[in-house]
């Protein structure tokens, strides 16, 4: 994200002593460690100088009210988090394969992944032993159970 300071003074005196407080920290760069969210650790941000540019402005002759304005140009690297969702959990992929692009091909292999846990809450990779994969909950002891076919499964 980009964003500029800006330095205003009458006298130029008065806009440097202001520019000597903060160019110093800048190596191009100053990090800074903080804490965005709450139970989140603490990141690294850096603010990095880009430029500095200077204006002798006067509003009409020389002998009117002079203004010194030095602009700070910084680019600082952070996070934009989004909104945080609760989803359900993917328990069951059924992948078809086929190799031809068309819209009317045929598949010609079936692929499922599940997951299996027998009745007594044991992991299983054996399809006629396990429950029902929507009554398995992520926190559960379950394996996986792949199959592979070609033909549609029922």
């Amino acid at each position: 994200m980009g964003f500029s300071l800006y330095i205003m003074a009458k006298y130029n005196e008065d806009a440097v002593k202001c520019l000597e407080q903060i160019l110093p920290f800048f190596n191009p760069e100053f990090t800074s460690t903080v804490r965005l969210i709450d139970g989140l650790e603490p990141m690294d941000i850096p603010l990095i100088l880009t430029d500095v540019t200077s204006e002798d402005l006067y509003e009409e002759a020389f002998t009117t009210r002079r203004s010194i304005l030095y602009t700070l140009n910084f680019n600082m690297k952070g996070w934009f988090f989004g909104p945080e969702r609760d989803k359900e959990v993917i328990r069951f992929i059924d992948t078809r394969i086929a190799t031809d692009t068309a819209t009317d091909t045929e598949f010609e292999q079936f692929k499922t992944i599940q997951p299996g846990m027998t009745a007594n809450n044991e992991p299983t990779t054996d399809i006629t032993q396990t429950v029902d994969y929507s009554l398995i909950e992520f926190d559960d002891d379950w394996d996986y159970i792949k199959r592979t076919s070609d033909t549609e499964p029922s």
